[in-house]
């Protein structure tokens, strides 16, 4: 029980472990009782949507948890359209740089939406990058987007 699960090495990155007690059997205890303390809590850099995965896959009941390792990846892997509104979140929080990054994530997974290009070209143009921004744009009216 008290060797690492993969779920619990997950939680490593945040440079704590999902519970803290002083013996085993008040270990035993916060795993059985207990919910772990949200990752975000620990480092804002984690993504939501990680943070939600690796809280079902801790989950109490089995039930409740993931069938299997695969449906688990799957859910740490983001779609195109969670990429494009990781995008907006940031762009709305003025974390521009990030914006970009993720906007490029769902492009990368799908050139061929527009929005996301144009989007991209919105946050570029922000950062006074005008040039990549009317290339965006350029990319996105050519796919369709007005």
């Amino acid at each position: 029980m008290l060797e690492k699960s993969p779920v619990a090495r997950l939680g490593e990155f945040t440079r704590r472990r999902p519970f803290i007690a002083p013996d085993f059997w008040s270990m035993a205890y916060k795993h059985m009782h207990e919910q772990p303390t949200p990752l975000t809590q620990l480092n804002k850099n984690i993504p939501v949507y990680i943070e939600q995965a690796v809280l079902k896959a801790m989950a109490k009941e089995r039930t409740d948890r993931y069938p299997n390792v695969a449906t688990f990846i799957v859910a740490l892997q983001f779609t195109k359209e969670q990429w494009r509104k990781e995008g907006n979140t940031f762009f709305e929080k003025k974390r521009y740089e990030e914006a970009v990054l993720a906007y490029e994530q769902a492009i990368g997974l799908a050139p061929n939406i527009a929005v996301a290009h144009k989007n991209r070209g919105d946050v570029l143009s922000v950062l006074g990058r005008e040039k990549e921004a009317q290339q965006a744009y350029a990319k996105a009216r050519s796919l369709g987007s007005s």
